[in-house]
């Protein structure tokens, strides 16, 4: 009479990490985007200062976003008990 399936820790962890490493490769994307766009935002700044330091911040905030997004796939791996990728 009681159909309601049970859900283990292995299932809850294992859906948890896919969540996880579905947002992650999707914020890695992202942030190889915005290096590639700054990147060339750099290259065709010439030599006007302020395009050109408008580029490096940007550039500066892209490689920062995937320095957090890949350090927060590994801190999410080391929390779910799993190995890293």
């Amino acid at each position: 009479m009681n159909n309601i399936p049970v859900v283990g820790a292995n299932e809850l962890s294992g859906f948890l990490w896919n969540i996880a490493n579905l947002i992650m490769n999707v914020g890695i994307v992202v942030a190889v985007i915005f290096i590639a766009i700054n990147g060339y935002r750099f290259y065709t700044s010439s030599n006007n200062p302020q395009k050109r330091t408008e580029a490096m911040t940007g550039l500066f905030w892209s490689i920062l976003g995937g320095i957090i997004v890949v350090g927060a796939k590994f801190f999410a791996g080391i929390i779910l008990g799993l190995k890293p990728m």
